[in-house]
């Protein structure tokens, strides 16, 4: 049976009282905020739901909202952020795998760790990798890190990932995350921890954000996930029990057809097929 396939969320947000919804790729695409999405999500928010973007952005929060600001993005869509970064500041406070860190990310990640107990190192000296992406997303591959992994895991070093996204698309281009570095590390026996979608820790920090904002305990049932990502928000989302719309016009876009901004639903049904997974619905763009 095909998914429902959505015009419009109005569609289905009836139902639900809470929407954790996607940043990158659903909100906007690196380049400028849809402004569909943005209506969507205010227009919910006006009715009375409770909106909580969820992203495995390797930043604080604070760091995401300057972000969406600087895209044409408004306060008015949502009612908090929460990030992978969020979630994993927690763990690198608590000390588990010691206070040396051999950062393997670009200089716009710090403020991950800004404000905690860890020093980063050279990587002679690390007690654990901390990868947050590619130094140079635009030139480098995972295939680039090759070498470091190897000694990595000659060392014994397991690596914390605070983006599981493998991919994004920045406009038409697409670019490696951490999530790449992270699986070529696991493919060749190195042990990484994940921070972020599909991960279960940062689904309880985003449902906690989301009962705080709305001052009331909302209900699993009456949470709709949103996003475009089947390895993070889709899987994600199955694994914490809850629905989801898969927006297809954005990583997947070029493996579904659309027809007047809507899936296909023949490309659909044989992309979801082979993920195994089954979302709610699915729509094109968030609108």
């Amino acid at each position: 049976m095909s998914v429902r396939i959505l015009h419009h969320l109005d569609e289905v947000v009836e139902g639900f009282d809470g929407i954790l919804c996607d940043v990158w790729g659903v909100y906007h695409d690196g380049i400028r905020v849809f402004p569909s999405a943005a209506e969507a999500l205010a227009r919910f928010r006006g009715q009375g739901g409770t909106v909580v973007m969820l992203t495995n952005a390797p930043r604080p929060a604070a760091e995401v909202v300057q972000a969406i600001r600087k895209l044409g993005g408004s306060e008015a869509d949502y009612d908090a952020v929460v990030t992978s970064g969020d979630a994993a500041r927690s763990f690198l406070a608590e000390g588990t795998w010691g206070r040396k860190a051999y950062h393997l990310g670009p200089p716009r990640d710090l403020p991950l760790v800004r404000g905690i107990a860890l020093e980063l190192v050279p990587f002679e000296a690390a007690e654990f990798i901390l990868c947050t992406g590619l130094f140079d997303d635009r030139s480098e591959g995972p295939d680039d890190y090759a070498s470091l992994l190897r000694d990595s895991l000659a060392r014994g070093l397991p690596m914390l990932c605070s983006n599981p996204d493998r991919h994004i698309d920045i406009g038409h281009l697409r670019v490696p995350c951490a999530g790449s570095i992270a699986v070529a590390y696991e493919s060749i026996g190195g042990r990484v921890k994940y921070f972020g979608k599909p991960h279960a820790p940062v689904y309880d920090v985003a449902l906690e954000m989301l009962d705080r904002v709305a001052g009331r305990t909302i209900a699993r049932p009456r949470v709709l996930a949103i996003g475009d990502g089947i390895l993070t928000d889709v899987a994600g989302a199955a694994g914490m029990g809850l629905a989801c719309v898969f927006v297809t016009g954005g990583l997947a876009a070029s493996e579904i057809r659309h027809d007047n901004g809507r899936p296909v639903a023949d490309d659909l049904d044989r992309f979801l097929d082979r993920h195994r997974a089954s979302p709610m619905a699915a729509m094109g763009m968030l609108t």
